[in-house]
């Protein structure tokens, strides 16, 4: 019975001591790695924000549909300036509401695949930069950005790919 006893004690502190580690070491990374990877919820389209060091990215734009909840999540995470916006192919789903948001919001590189494409979202979106007065960045396999303390290289250049470290 002892034993038993004893073992329960152990277990307890086993996960206890398992649950106060993942919380350090998630403290950890966070103090030396200050980035946040945001998943926003656009449905089966596609939209992510990164933020490092109060440097913000979009990764694609979700839907046309979907211009709401992305500009809502941004207002919810205090964005007031994109430093980068990243269409990774010119499908709906990717690019179809990145206009309404470069619209919106101070832009600094916009980074689109170059190719023959002649979807409306995609049109839409080329028009919406030349009248902000903005340059498309053609990408660059090698290419490496920094967005605070991270960085970030392009893989591919037709269907954007990267690293971000």
């Amino acid at each position: 019975m002892k034993l038993k006893k004893y073992l329960s004690y152990l277990s307890i502190f086993l996960i206890a001591l398992t649950i106060s580690g993942v919380i350090y070491n998630t403290y950890a990374a966070a103090k030396y790695y200050p980035m946040q990877v945001n998943y926003i919820n656009v449905g089966e389209s596609d939209s992510v924000l990164i933020q490092s060091d109060g440097k913000n990215m979009i990764i694609d734009a979700g839907d046309t549909d979907d211009v709401d909840v992305i500009i809502n999540y941004l207002e919810s995470k205090k964005v007031k300036k994109l430093d980068y916006i990243i269409a990774t192919h010119p499908h709906e789903d990717h690019i179809g509401a990145m206009d309404d948001v470069i619209k919106k919001y101070t832009v600094g590189k916009v980074i689109v695949p170059i190719i023959t494409h002649t979807t409306k979202a995609y049109t839409n979106l080329v028009t919406t930069i030349k009248k902000e007065g903005l340059k498309i960045t053609k990408p660059v396999v090698g290419t490496k950005y920094t967005l605070g303390k991270a960085s970030f290289t392009i893989l591919s250049p037709k269907i954007i790919i990267m690293v971000i470290i």
